[in-house]
């Protein structure tokens, strides 16, 4: 029997965790919850499962084995770590290599941009959802509204989320709730009951990869209460890509409906939605992500907007006003709440779908 071999055979994760010790925050049968020590965890995103000996954080994406939440959590390299557990000592110092180990840790994970893969392959449970929420008469009717057309919504193979109940049940009774969970598509509440992330009727969006080969998330615009955007819970923000292989220019959008009506005003898809506010790490990110590419940002022309532009001094970015002039507007309007109009508010104002209100 080797060194691992024994110590696996002797110890359990929760033992391990126990060693180190972890903090609890929930016991829910096969697995144990605990603050994640690798990461800023406030509430318990660390996962310990029971049956196979193994860990998960959904917020900072480390995994891996007992050995190796015990060596990461000490700094120690695999090697070491196994001595340690062993019963031996380790044969060098390592407390010097353990804090630059853990800062680019953290700073890979903050990005969200660049965390590693899950340790599964959930584009299954993603196309699952995708198929139990086929776009709507409803769900047509407020992207039309949106002044999307049918091409545009066929090509992104967008759907929408009538019956979140239903949906729910479906993908409950044809799939494990742990893999559910742990795919994002699914989180316990307070009282330890799962429900479905995506709860409210919504326009529901497939995340694919940069290749457009394979689904890598979903999120939502929800079209009940708040009108918000709901992405999966414990899970890296997945980028939504449009088909940017032959462009040399990137236009970065926070939304998924403000970079479709981009794509439906120019008829280009050389854009990226964050789903998510820009700032000056996720803009550095994307500049190392995409080298060779110009950035543009596509901010709304709000306070929020010029905010996070004054925050990010050398960028690219639209400019506004010379838009609305080229669409016949003398000025960038806003609605009658005050608000100022984003590019979809343009886009619908081009197909006649908004008046204008300059």
């Amino acid at each position: 029997m080797t060194a691992v071999q024994k110590i696996k055979a002797q110890n359990t994760i929760i033992d391990i965790s126990t060693m180190l010790g972890l903090e609890v925050k929930a016991d829910r049968g096969n697995k144990l919850i605990c603050l994640c020590p690798f990461c800023e965890d406030e509430s318990g995103h660390l996962y310990l499962y029971r049956d196979t000996n193994r860990f998960h954080c959904h917020r900072c994406q480390k995994h891996g084995d007992l050995i190796d939440l015990y060596g990461l959590t000490k700094g120690l390299p695999p090697q070491n770590a196994i001595m340690e557990l062993s019963g031996g000592k380790t044969s060098q110092d390592t407390s010097k290599r353990r804090s630059p180990q853990i800062q680019h840790n953290l700073g890979s994970v903050g990005d969200m941009f660049v965390s590693p893969p899950p340790q599964k392959d959930f584009r299954q449970l993603y196309f699952d959802a995708l198929f139990y929420a086929p776009l709507t008469e409803k769900g047509l009717n407020y992207l039309h509204g949106r002044g999307l057309s049918d091409k545009i919504i066929k090509r992104y193979s967008i759907g929408s989320i009538d019956d979140p109940t239903g949906i729910s049940k479906a993908l409950m009774d044809s799939h494990d709730i742990h893999d559910l969970i742990e795919a994002g598509l699914f989180d316990y509440s307070k009282n330890g009951k799962p429900y479905f992330v995506f709860y409210l009727p919504a326009i529901i969006f497939p995340h694919t990869d940069l290749e457009i080969t394979k689904f890598t998330g979903l999120s939502t615009r929800n079209l009940a209460g708040d009108v918000k955007c709901f992405k999966l819970h414990n899970q890296p923000t997945r980028l939504f890509y449009g088909q940017i292989e032959n462009s040399r220019e990137i236009y970065i959008f926070e939304g998924v409906i403000t970079a479709l009506s981009y794509a439906e005003l120019t008829g280009k898809d050389n854009f990226i939605a964050l789903i998510g506010l820009i700032t000056p790490a996720k803009y550095e990110q994307l500049e190392r992500q995409f080298p060779n590419h110009r950035l543009i940002l596509g901010l709304d022309p709000d306070k929020a907007g010029e905010k996070a532009l004054a925050a990010i001094p050398r960028c690219e970015y639209i400019n506004w006003k010379e838009l609305c002039r080229q669409m016949g507007l003398k000025t960038i309007p806003t609605g009658p709440d005050g608000k100022t109009w984003d590019l979809n508010d343009l886009l619908m104002y081009s197909k006649g779908l908004k008046d204008e209100n300059a």
